[in-house]
């Protein structure tokens, strides 16, 4: 999926998705163009929370 959306990509929900991980929010370093990062009722640990603002930092225009 990142192959073929990373330039496209502006609005993702991924919320109530249980399984997610930091290693999964690193994923999004891909996608260049997104602006909105819904995550609503996941589990949201200590590290997790740490990589969503990293990807912040590296995203000045994103949103989570």
């Amino acid at each position: 999926m990142s192959g073929e959306l990373k330039e496209t990509l502006e609005y993702l929900d991924l919320s109530n998705c249980q399984n997610l991980t930091k290693n999964c929010i690193s994923c999004f370093y891909k996608f260049r163009n997104l602006k909105t990062l819904l995550l609503q009722n996941v589990v949201k640990d200590r590290e997790f929370e740490f990589s969503c603002m990293l990807l912040e930092d590296a995203f000045p225009n994103l949103l989570i």
